[in-house]
């Protein structure tokens, strides 16, 4: 729905581009876009993290929540936000911590929410993203770490 590329937009005075496979959801980010009068700021595409339709070193910043829940190759995912990161560019992603939401279910079961294909715990985190980034640093993102919440560069 655009949330956080309108709260990027509105907050910073920057132009934000984002990225979803669903048709579905581009329409209601783009209403939501026009709602909130920021149509010059913030520019919503059609397209897969794992193959995005932008040239390599295109973002100063890269921001996702969530998303690794929902793809098949998260390993793809991440090689090709790195692809299109300048190399000075930091990423921030947030994602839900397995060990809390499903806990004993394990990484290779499909998880309770049927529209995830996988959660992540905070090592299988740290390891995905230490193998594309130099500095990783993670916080939680509530005092029940329900969330996590890293900044890699």
């Amino acid at each position: 729905t655009a949330g956080v590329a309108l709260e990027l937009a509105s907050r910073h005075q920057c132009r934000v581009v984002g990225l979803d496979v669903s048709p579905g959801m581009l329409r209601r980010g783009r209403r939501a876009v026009l709602r909130k009068d920021l149509p010059e700021s913030v520019h919503l595409v059609q397209g897969l993290a794992q193959r995005m339709p932008f040239p390599e070193a295109a973002f100063d910043a890269g921001v996702f929540t969530y998303l690794l829940r929902y793809v098949e190759d998260p390993e793809a995912a991440v090689t090709e936000l790195v692809r299109v990161l300048k190399p000075d560019g930091i990423f921030i992603c947030s994602s839900p911590n397995r060990d809390v939401t499903n806990p004993k279910i394990p990484a290779n079961v499909q998880p309770v929410n049927p529209y995830h294909i996988r959660e992540y715990d905070k090592n299988e985190w740290l390891s995905l993203l230490e193998r594309h980034f130099s500095s990783v640093h993670h916080y939680g993102q509530n005092p029940q770490n329900i969330y996590f919440l890293f900044l890699v560069c």
